[in-house]
């Protein structure tokens, strides 16, 4: 769960999932029993856009890719450093709607 990572470690997530992700926060936070809250950490979530590198990590750079999937704003990521590449696709598949684009 998001509020058990450090404060200190940046959190990413897609534009349209912060969103979603902030209104239900917001309606869990109000709950009385609710210790911690988790919408602040939900606003410091850094958002990213997919096909744009992401290069705050000194010499690592990550770049998003829209996927299909059954999540929404779901993206597989391209994460390379010192010339070497890596590509994790998550469950990535190629049938479903953006599959019959294709």
């Amino acid at each position: 769960m998001y509020k058990s990572i450090p404060g200190n470690v940046p959190q990413y997530i897609g534009s349209t999932a912060k969103k979603i992700l902030e209104i239900l926060t917001e309606k869990l936070d109000s709950i009385p029993q609710t210790v911690e809250k988790g919408l602040p950490r939900v606003q410091r979530m850094k958002g990213f856009s997919p096909g744009r590198k992401i290069s705050e990590f000194g010499d690592i750079h990550v770049t998003p890719f829209v996927v299909d999937h059954s999540a929404l704003d779901a993206c597989m990521f391209l994460i390379e450093i010192d010339g070497k590449k890596i590509l994790f696709t998550g469950d990535f598949r190629e049938h479903g709607i953006a599959g019959e684009r294709n």
